[in-house]
């Protein structure tokens, strides 16, 4: 949902909506307002404000029918790096956080290392061996 508030124009989540309240005055949207011009600005101002630092993997093969999992982003950075003789791809990409990037990455197994930086390699092996120890 797109909304206005002092000059301000925002993007909100509908599901964080918990009430509407009918206002007597009627609202007179200004003439140059584009829609999708201001969606789209805030659309991409919020992904900006995700990519909060870069990570450094590497890729194997047979995750690249599954990279989509990782964002857009993230995606044509991979399929744009050159693999080795070994199929694997190497790329920088933006994460939002260190817990998320694990969340996301650890689905891969071992198709997928963290080159850098070392609290995401940290963050995986932690979780790695609490899976393990889960099964062991």
């Amino acid at each position: 949902m797109v909304g206005r508030r002092a000059r301000r124009v925002s993007i909100y989540r509908v599901e964080s909506v918990r009430s509407v309240r009918i206002l007597p005055s009627k609202y007179v949207q200004p003439r140059n307002f584009d829609l999708a011009a201001e969606w789209q600005k805030e659309v991409s101002r919020f992904e900006t404000s995700l990519r909060r630092m870069k990570a450094t993997i590497r890729v194997a093969e047979s995750a690249m029918p599954r990279i989509d999992r990782l964002g857009a982003e993230a995606a044509e950075a991979i399929h744009l790096a050159q693999p080795d003789q070994a199929g694997w791809r190497l790329a920088a990409i933006w994460i939002e956080s260190i817990d998320h990037a694990a969340g996301m990455l650890l689905g891969f197994g071992g198709e997928t290392e963290v080159l850098a930086p070392e609290p995401l390699r940290l963050e995986l092996s932690k979780r790695a061996a609490q899976v393990c120890a889960l099964y062991s």
